[in-house]
């Protein structure tokens, strides 16, 4: 960013976007009617740097002017009195939405672009203003290490790109100079890929959606901006815009005599061409936005459809599912209730002179021995084991082995398995069949060993026949069996 006061106090402010490749992807050109100093135009410019960059959505930024004292002002977060300390206030409040922001000092020479349009800003009532620009980057490397700061060697491309060839000769600097600097910047910001662009002048503006020609690599670039000062363009450019290609040429003339006022450029031919034209290119830019538009809507809408059919597909295909399924559970259901059917049991305690009262076997507990055999206790005097491999329905027809022995018709009396060893409970009934625990291994359907819970005190059996066995655990990796009866009397037995 740079400034330039004329003789008539009028302000020109010239900022130039660029992007860590030293490509130009910006710039805008302000003109200000205010009395203001020297250090406090900067100051002004770098404010408006900062706008910008927060108005094109950029948040890493790195600002870089001439002026020492404002660089300086803007690092230190010193407020002074007056414009500038307003300046720096505002300068300071907005860089709080940047995720990262510098200020950096350079020297005159590598700020020439934009010296040229501030140069340019204080002599002209109106400026071009926003070109978007996007161009190939560049790497540079030290060593065996690639960095991506090559801005030191851009800036000096730079600086040789935008110097007149009398300043090159040794020469001292003027206005032509400064029209020169022009010219290279028009024809490189027209040469920059995915560009759009306009100029507005007093009495007309222009305004170009194409290229007037674009550059491979950024070594054509370099050799097509170093041949300038030979006044030399690149051959497409002379073939297709041949009007263009004539400004330019006249802006770059090697004499500086040659070259022409700012007067000349504002009332030539080329800046103030019919605005019928203008027009009609315009409403032809605006209709195909309209129309890229209208396209990418109906491809969203396309898009949106055969989402919509999918979801659609894939909800029918997940309904059908369900009502597969519904239908096998159904059918279970009805088998089900037919097995439940031929599990009732006549109670001769409960039988009338009508007929008999049944009563629905009641299962317990159901424990895992392995991945594919569990075994179940129920109030049928049985244990039973089931072998979950040999089913081929989701209903197991009858149990791989059946245990009986133990008493339980009333209560849950408890089931523990461990090492193929099947430990559970028993009641006591009214023929005074004493409380017991019995062990049982899943090879054999009879009992492997039975323990008599008798009084702790008097050592009797028990003759109660509201007690049952209640609970049995087998210690861990052990043959130790803990077993406990409703009376709250717990054994420790120890299988031998």
């Amino acid at each position: 960013m740079d400034a330039s006061i004329n003789n008539d106090g009028v302000i020109g402010i010239g900022l130039i976007a660029r992007d860590c490749f030293g490509d130009c992807v910006g710039w805008r050109g302000i003109t200000i009617n205010l009395p203001l100093s020297p250090e406090a135009s900067e100051a002004l410019a770098a404010l408006r740097a900062v706008e910008f960059s927060l108005e094109k959505g950029w948040r890493n930024l790195i600002i870089e002017g001439d002026c020492l004292s404002v660089i300086q002002g803007i690092l230190d977060l010193k407020l002074s009195a007056g414009v500038l300390g307003s300046v720096f206030e505002d300068i300071n409040v907005l860089a709080k939405d940047f995720h990262s922001f510098k200020a950096l000092h350079v020297f005159r020479e590598h700020n020439v672009a934009a010296h040229s349009l501030a140069k340019l800003a204080s002599t002209a009532s109106s400026l071009p203003r926003d070109l978007d620009l996007n161009a190939a980057g560049d790497d540079e490397r030290v060593g065996d290490k690639k960095h991506c700061f090559p801005m030191k060697r851009i800036l000096l491309m730079e600086t040789n790109w935008y110097s007149s060839p009398e300043e090159i000769s040794g020469g001292s600097s003027s206005c032509a100079s400064d029209i020169y600097q022009l010219g290279v910047l028009l024809f490189e910001v027209s040469c920059t890929p995915s560009f759009t662009y306009r100029i507005i002048f007093p009495g007309g503006f222009l305004s170009y959606e194409q290229l007037f020609c674009t550059f491979g690599s950024i070594e054509e670039k370099s050799t097509s901006m170093a041949s300038l000062r030979h006044h030399v363009l690149p051959p497409q450019l002379l073939l297709k815009w041949p009007k263009e290609a004539s400004f330019c040429l006249w802006i770059l003339h090697l004499e500086p005599s040659s070259r022409p006022k700012m007067s000349d450029l504002l009332q030539s031919d080329f800046l103030n061409e019919p605005r019928d034209e203008i027009e009609e290119r315009e409403a032809a830019i605006e209709l195909r936005e309209n129309i890229e538009e209208q396209e990418l809507l109906f491809e969203f809408l396309l898009l949106l459809q055969q989402r919509k059919k999918d979801a659609a597909d894939s909800y029918n295909e997940i309904i059908s599912f369900m009502s597969s399924d519904i239908e096998e559970v159904a059918k279970l259901q009805k088998a089900l209730q037919v097995k439940k059917g031929s599990s009732f049991s006549t109670n001769d305690d409960d039988s009338g002179s009508s007929g008999s009262r049944k009563k629905i076997r009641r299962v317990s507990y159901v424990k895992f021995i392995d991945s594919t055999t569990l075994v179940s206790a129920s109030t049928d005097n049985t244990v039973k084991l089931w072998d979950l491999s040999t089913c081929t329905s989701r209903v197991l027809d009858c149990p791989h082995q059946s245990f009986t022995g133990h008493l339980n018709v009333k209560n849950f009396v408890g089931l523990f398995v461990s090492e193929g060893y099947i430990a559970t409970g028993s009641e006591t009934n009214e023929r005074r069949v004493t409380t017991q625990a019995f062990v049982y291994h899943n090879s054999l359907p009879m009992p492997a060993l039975s323990y008599k819970f008798s009084d702790p005190l008097s050592g009797d059996e028990v003759d109660d026949s509201s007690q049952f066995i209640s609970s049995v655990c087998w210690r861990g990796q052990s043959s130790t069996l803990v077993a406990a009866n409703s009376m709250g009397n717990i054994k420790l037995l120890d299988m031998v």
